[in-house]
């Protein structure tokens, strides 16, 4: 019987060593597959799919690892997550066992599957409780750089460019440190944006120029063709077109495939606006036959203005038709995506006033506790100080009573009647103060506060205000300062103005100033010499204002008057 005992626990032993060195072989091949993610994608999924089969026997934390490198893999193979079934899981366990290493990449994975799900909010909580798992190891910056990235992403997408920036300046923060120049240039590109939308074209600029500038340190003329195509769309943006043409000349020498529609949808647009159509049609042709729909939309419609400049009515009336043709069909195939986007911008300003809602609500609560423990502490206070001034007041009595008693006793029948009446006064501070020992009681009255009512005079109406009349001066060419006191007016005139230009992201400088215009009866005539700019530039303002923020191709300016007008 004992040898069968014995030979029973050998055979045990064997089989729980040989599965840890199964386990152990398979979450190296696993880490492996991990490694391998990071260049080669689609070689990690073929590896990790011929270790699926060995997985099913494996324990729960070769299993967990082996989900989480698969969905790294298929993140980087740019699959788009469908839904979190893996990653929950997985999230849940790195959680209860903390790795180090493991856990930040599985709750920044689970920020990428929410990413991908457009659930905005879920997909910054577990980037922030990724950033917030890492330790200050330098070995860390990739993974730093990674979350602070996405996150920065996120804010853009929800046109919350400030904190956009922040995030983006981490990020570039990490780039350099790991001296990668590939991600410094990314990044710059990305923090360039930032500031085109918060309507600083000089800071844009500087980030544009350092982009540049590391990219010429890199054998990679694709990803210099990038740069430089975004440095064009940056002075097409500004009107800067043969500054847009110098920079973009070495770009139209290459023609690299992966960013060609790109290449022609610049050109056309750069050589149209500089007169020269000769150049500008046959990559409006190319962008015709071989481009995406939108760019064959773009493509027909520059092709009908070209043929109504030339009086061509048959050609001018095909290319509108397939204009129509191509704007139908793009708006069927933006109609979801544009209200995925609508649903993750209206979930996001939700949860952030939420957010915002709950800080307000906690900073009150502590303002009310610490006035309450105010109030108590200044009430015993005042409580105990009475107590004792009663007390001794009390005691002083007794004294004197004492001492009055004896005087008594032995003075003459004068002296005694004059100390008598001393005494009865006496007696009744000692009654008073002995009634008062037994239960002290302290009352404190509060007066209520009413407001003031202020007669004043009716406000004058902004159309008559000095401001106003100065700049309906003729030839008046307004300083910084008299904007700042127009946008006074304005504000107080009507509260919600600013406000609503911010929400939906007008920050540019001469655009809040033409609508500030706008607001208070300025006709685009007398706009124009104030803002130093010809009246075609001041239509073009208003119907580019229009068509960026209500995302409509409609170019009829008087869309944005109407607009202004209603706020």
């Amino acid at each position: 019987m004992k040898h069968l005992l014995h030979i029973f626990i050998t055979v045990v032993c064997i089989a729980v060593v040989a599965g840890c060195a199964d386990n152990s072989r398979l979450r190296d091949d696993i880490d492996r597959a991990g490694r391998l993610a990071d260049t080669r994608p689609d070689s990690a999924i073929a590896l990790l799919d011929s270790l699926s089969p060995a997985i099913n026997q494996a324990d729960k934390a070769t299993r967990m690892r082996y989900d989480l490198m698969l969905i790294k893999s298929r993140d980087k193979a740019y699959i788009e997550h469908r839904n979190d079934s893996m990653i929950a899981p997985v999230v849940e366990y790195f959680t209860d066992h903390t790795d180090p290493d493991l856990t930040p990449l599985a709750l920044y994975y689970a920020g990428r599957v929410y990413s991908d799900l457009g659930d905005a909010p879920r997909a910054l909580d577990y980037y922030y409780n990724a950033l917030n798992s890492l330790n200050d190891n330098p070995e860390n910056n990739m993974m730093r750089y990674l979350i602070s990235g996405q996150i920065g992403t996120i804010f853009q997408q929800q046109d919350i460019y400030v904190n956009a920036k922040y995030y983006f300046d981490i990020a570039h923060k990490c780039a350099k440190e790991m001296h990668d120049t590939t991600r410094i240039v990314r990044i710059l590109l990305q923090s360039a944006i930032c500031f085109r939308q918060l309507g600083k074209p000089d800071s844009a600029l500087i980030c544009y120029n350092k982009a540049l500038e590391n990219q010429l340190r890199l054998n990679d003329l694709k990803g210099l063709n990038r740069v430089r195509s975004q440095i064009a769309s940056y002075y097409i943006q500004l009107d800067m077109f043969e500054k847009a043409d110098s920079i973009f000349k070495p770009v139209l020498e290459c023609y690299p495939s992966d960013i060609e529609q790109q290449v022609h949808s610049i050109a056309s647009n750069i050589y149209i606006e500089l007169n020269d159509t000769a150049k500008a049609l046959p990559h409006i042709h190319w962008m015709l036959d071989s481009g995406s729909l939108l760019n064959k939309k773009s493509a027909s419609g520059l092709l009908a203005n070209i043929a109504m400049a030339k009086e061509d009515v048959s050609q001018t009336v095909e290319y509108i038709n397939m204009y129509i043709l191509y704007n139908d069909s793009l708006n069927k195939s933006y109609n979801n995506e544009e209200l995925a986007k609508i649903n993750a911008k209206y979930n996001f300003a939700i949860r952030e006033r939420e957010n915002e809602k709950l800080s307000a609500q906690n900073a009150r609560n502590q303002f009310y506790i610490l006035t309450l423990l105010l109030i108590l502490i200044i009430v015993a206070v005042s409580a105990t100080a009475c107590i004792i001034y009663l007390k001794n007041k009390r005691l002083q009595a007794i004294n004197e009573y004492q001492k009055i008693q004896r005087i008594i006793d032995n003075s003459d029948i004068g002296v005694k009647k004059h100390l008598s009446k001393k005494k009865e006064e006496l007696d009744l501070i000692q009654n008073y103060t002995s009634v008062n020992d037994k239960s002290v009681q302290i009352s404190s009255q509060f007066c209520n506060k009413h407001d003031a009512i202020i007669d004043s005079e009716p406000a004058v109406s902004i159309f008559l205000s000095p401001i106003l009349l100065k700049f309906k001066s003729n030839g008046f060419r307004p300083q910084e300062t008299d904007w700042g006191e127009l946008m006074k007016e304005i504000e107080s005139a009507y509260p919600s103005f600013f406000e609503t230009l911010s929400y939906i992201g007008v920050h540019k400088t001469s655009d809040l100033r033409v609508s500030m215009l706008i607001k208070v009866g300025f006709a685009p005539g007398e706009i124009a010499p104030i803002m130093m700019k010809s009246f075609s530039s001041i239509s073009s303002i208003r119907s580019r204002l229009y068509q960026r923020y209500f995302k409509k191709e409609d170019s009829a300016f008087k869309n944005w008057d109407d607009f202004i007008g209603s706020l």
